[in-house]
C-alpha cells in the first residue's frame, strides 16, 4: 500500500488545486468592474475590498495587490492606483477580484465614458463624481449603502433594487424622473440641479437631508419625513410647503420660489419651536410674499428662527 502512496497524495494535491482554481474563478467572475477612457495621461482609480485584486488596464499593461477591507468610505483613498497612458484610443479597464470589491472611487477627471459593475454584487460603495457617464446600470448592486454619480449626463437613474441605499447624490445631471418608491432606507439625498418637475420622498422615512434646489418642482410633501433636519428646496416652482410634520427640522432653505405673504406666515408658524435650543436657519428671499403686506417674519423669530428675507 505505501509504494501507492505518493501517487495518491499527488492525487489529492491535484484535486485540492482544481478545486481552489475554480473557486477562485468563480469568485473572480462574481467581482469584476470594467470601464472605458480613451484618455491619454495619467488615470486614477480608488478601491476598498478584501483579497487580491487585479487591474488590467487595457493596454497591457496589469497589476495585482491586495486588499483589506476598512470600516468605512472615508479610507478609500489608502487604495488608489495611477495608470499613464500614451496613446488617446479607447481602451477597456477591467478590474476583477477572488473575494470581494466592497468600493469603487474614480478621479473625477471626465475620462470615464462608460462604466459596468452589474458583475459585482458585493458593492456597497461608489462615486463615479464628474465623468462623461450617461448611464449606469445598478440593477444588480442590491448591497449598495453609498452612490455618488454626481456630474455626468445621466437623463435617467434606476435605483429601485437598491433598497440598502441610505445615500444618494445624483445632483448637477439631466434626470426629469428619479422614483424613491424603494429606498427607504434614505438618510442623505442630493438631486439638486436636475431637470425634475416632481419628488416623492414619502417611502424614505429615516430621511435626514434633503437637497432639492433648482429643479422644476411645483410641490413637494415631505409630510412622512418626521426626522427631516435640513431641507434645500430653492429654486424651484413652490407655491406652499407643508412642514407641520417636520418637528426636527432645523435648516430650510426655499428662496427663489413662488410664496406669497400668506404662505410664508404659514410656514413661519409650522417651524418647530428651537426655544432653548441651537437657533433655526430660514431663507425666504426672492418670494413675493417678503414685499407683501402682512408678511410677519417675527413669528419665526420669536422661536429662535434666524430669518433671511
Amino acid at each position: 500500500m505505501n509504494k501507492y502512496l505518493p501517487y495518491i497524495v499527488a492525487a489529492f494535491v491535484f484535486i485540492v488545486a482544481f478545486i481552489s482554481c475554480s473557486e477562485s474563478t468563480v469568485k473572480h467572475e462574481d467581482n469584476r468592474i470594467t470601464m472605458t477612457t480613451t484618455i491619454n495621461g495619467e488615470i486614477v482609480i480608488c478601491i476598498i475590498g478584501t483579497g487580491w485584486t487585479t487591474i488590467d488596464w487595457g493596454d497591457g499593461e496589469s497589476e495585482r495587490t491586495l486588499l483589506i477591507d476598512p470600516p468605512d468610505l472615508g479610507f478609500i483613498y489608502e487604495y488608489e492606483f495611477s495608470h499613464t497612458y500614451t496613446t488617446a484610443n479607447t481602451k477597456t479597464i477591467t478590474i476583477t477580484a477572488n473575494n470581494k470589491v466592497t468600493g469603487l472611487a474614480t478621479d473625477r477627471s471626465g475620462v470615464v465614458a462608460a462604466l459596468d459593475v452589474t458583475a459585482c454584487p458585493s458593492l456597497k460603495y461608489l462615486n463615479c463624481n464628474y465623468e462623461h457617464l450617461t448611464s449606469l446600470n445598478l440593477s444588480k448592486n442590491a448591497a449598495l449603502v453609498k452612490l455618488k454619480c454626481i456630474g455626468n449626463r445621466l437623463t435617467g437613474l434606476d435605483i429601485s433594487k437598491n433598497t440598502a441605499l441610505e445615500e444618494l447624490m445624483c445632483y448637477d445631471n439631466q434626470l426629469t424622473i428619479l422614483d424613491l418608491s424603494k429606498n427607504t432606507e434614505l438618510i442623505e439625498l442630493g438631486c439638486q440641479n436636475n431637470q425634475l418637475t416632481s419628488l416623492s420622498v414619502n417611502k424614505s422615512p429615516m430621511l435626514k437631508y434633503l437637497y432639492c434646489q433648482g429643479n422644476r418642482l411645483t410641490s413637494l410633501n415631505v409630510s412622512k419625513c418626521t426626522v427631516l433636519e435640513s431641507l434645500h428646496c430653492n429654486d424651484n416652482q413652490l407655491s406652499s410647503l407643508d412642514i407641520s410634520e417636520n418637528i426636527v427640522l432645523r435648516n430650510l432653505y426655499c428662496q427663489d420660489n413662488n410664496l406669497n405673504a400668506g404662505a410664508l406666515n404659514t410656514l413661519f408658524n409650522d417651524l418647530p419651536d428651537r426655544t432653548g435650543k441651537t437657533m433655526g436657519g430660514i431663507d425666504v428671499r426672492n418670494n413675493s410674499g417678503v414685499t407683501q403686506a402682512g408678511y410677519n417674519p417675527t413669528i419665526a423669530t420669536a422661536k429662535n428662527w434666524s430669518v433671511i428675507d
